[in-house]
């Protein structure tokens, strides 16, 4: 019994993560895998079908050659919005600490993201002008 009661409590540990996401605007998978920390993509693709199940987001493919899949909140997702806020206010007041060390890795994270992209960018300018010539 204290296994399947874990499990459970594991299951909507990654929910509540995976709708925050939804809430911030992403919808892609790539985009909660690298949004959610230790998740691995066999639960996330569990937890996102059984949110879909249970009618809290729907999954729209936007394109099929190469396959692209987004995914949204239903108005039934929506209305958790509240309860979400106030978990989030709740860990802030009790666990000041932890929610900072959060958030300064997710800048981290963003950092490095917007160096790459930058980087990305001086390297395609280069092979641009470099082809003028």
């Amino acid at each position: 019994m204290p296994r399947r009661s874990r499990n459970g409590s594991s299951r909507k540990k990654w929910s509540i993560h995976l709708i925050r996401e939804l809430f911030r605007g992403k919808t892609k998978f790539s985009q909660f895998l690298s949004g959610i920390n230790g998740i691995s993509t066999k639960v996330l693709a569990q937890r996102l079908r059984q949110l879909e199940d249970n009618g809290i987001l729907t999954k729209v493919i936007t394109e099929k050659d190469p396959l692209s899949i987004n995914y949204y909140l239903t108005d039934k997702g929506l209305a958790l919005q509240n309860l979400i806020l106030e978990l989030s206010f709740f860990a802030i007041r009790q666990y000041p600490d932890q929610v900072f060390a959060s958030s300064v890795h997710q800048f981290e994270l963003a950092e490095q993201e917007a160096k790459a992209r930058f980087t990305n960018l001086l390297f395609t300018m280069t092979l641009f002008s470099t082809s003028l010539y």
